[in-house]
C-alpha cells in the first residue's frame, strides 16, 4: 500500500537486538539454552480459574485470523516499522 510509507522487501535482515535475543535462546549441540527467559507473572496460566473450553475455541479463532494476516503480508512491506515489546515501550523491535 503506497500510502502506508512502508517498503516490500522480499528478505528479512533483523537489527542487531533482534538477532541477540533470537540467537540466545537457540539451543546449544547438547541441548541446553544460554539465555533462558522466564515468564512474567502476569502471563502465566491460572491453573484451575476456567472451567470451560470456550478460550480454547476463541484461541483457535484469533489463529485462524493470524494465519489469514500472515498470507497478506507476504505482498506488503513493512519495512520501518517498529513494534512495541509486552514489556512496554522500553523494548521495540524491527518488524521489518
Amino acid at each position: 500500500d503506497p500510502r502506508s510509507g512502508l517498503r516490500f522487501r522480499p528478505t528479512f535482515e533483523p537489527g542487531f537486538w533482534g538477532s541477540f535475543s533470537a540467537d540466545g535462546m537457540v539451543p546449544r549441540r547438547d541441548g541446553s539454552i544460554r539465555w533462558r527467559m522466564r515468564t512474567m507473572g502476569m502471563f502465566e496460566p491460572r491453573p484451575g480459574r476456567v472451567a470451560d473450553r470456550s478460550p480454547i475455541a476463541r484461541f483457535l479463532m484469533i489463529q485462524q485470523d493470524l494465519l489469514d494476516l500472515l498470507e497478506k503480508a507476504r505482498t506488503r512491506g513493512i519495512e520501518g516499522a517498529r513494534v512495541t515489546s509486552t514489556l512496554g515501550p522500553i523494548l521495540r523491535f524491527k518488524a521489518g
